[in-house]
Formats: C-alpha cells, sequence, structure tokens
C-alpha cells in the first residue's frame, strides 16, 4: 500500500511513490505540498491533466509520472486512451509568494482508522458530502 496515492475526479488513481525523487520536470512540486496545519487555508487545487504519451523523445523525461495500463478487455474503462498519459496539475487558488509554504487539503476520509496526528478536516461541509 503506497501512503501517496491521489485520485482524479475522473477514478484514475496516480502513485507519486512511483515517481522518481528527484523529477527532471522543473515544475514537479507535489513532494514539496503539505495538508495546511488548523486554521490555515489551501493555497492549491488539483486539475486533472493528461499528457500526450506521443511527445518527443526529448521531452518524455519531463513527464513526472508513468501509466501502466493493462490489456484493453471486454469491462476496460472507456474514455481512456494509451495516447495519453494522466497525471494531476497543481493550480494555485490565489497568488502565492515567493518561498510561501505550498498547502493543498488531502481531503482524506475521516472514517479511515489510524489517521496520521496532524491531519484534520479542512471543509467539513465538503468532507460529509464526499464521504458520506
Amino acid at each position: 500500500h503506497s501512503q501517496y496515492l491521489i485520485s482524479r475526479y475522473d477514478g484514475v488513481i496516480i502513485d507519486a511513490q512511483a515517481s522518481t525523487p528527484n523529477p527532471q520536470m522543473p515544475f514537479s512540486v507535489a513532494h514539496l505540498v503539505n495538508h495546511p496545519p488548523p486554521e490555515t487555508a489551501p493555497n492549491l487545487l488539483l486539475a486533472p491533466f493528461d499528457w500526450p504519451a506521443t511527445l518527443e523523445s526529448k521531452l518524455s523525461p519531463l513527464i513526472p509520472n508513468t501509466v501502466h495500463l493493462p490489456k484493453p478487455s471486454l469491462f476496460s474503462p472507456r474514455g481512456r486512451s494509451s495516447r495519453e498519459v494522466p497525471s494531476i496539475a497543481l493550480v494555485s487558488s490565489r497568488e502565492i509568494e515567493n518561498g510561501e509554504e505550498l498547502f493543498l487539503d488531502y481531503r482524506l476520509n475521516p472514517k479511515t482508522p489510524g489517521l496520521p496526528d496532524w491531519y484534520h478536516v479542512v471543509d467539513k461541509t465538503e468532507s460529509e458530502r464526499r464521504w458520506s
């Protein structure tokens, strides 16, 4: 089990643990993002992003994650193309000051046993909607 799984709204799951620890992409900053402490609002949001799998070979090292597609079957999900590498873009919700810490609401299920002590629900209404 990876502690670095994140799910996109379209059901794609990204495992950041499988990524290289020193990404070649200068904008790969997810390893610097934390869950906000109490009384601090997140300053980042998630947006699904699909890299074209047909990038020039000199650009492909810039893709911060890889995808391993199962062989197509009758039960394969529709809409996912082998011409795309699913990823996630972090988008700022406001202007970020130089040196400011990056925060993202991890949105963990509060009913999950064994959550870390540092975790707290940021938006109670959204959490109840999402996990009820």
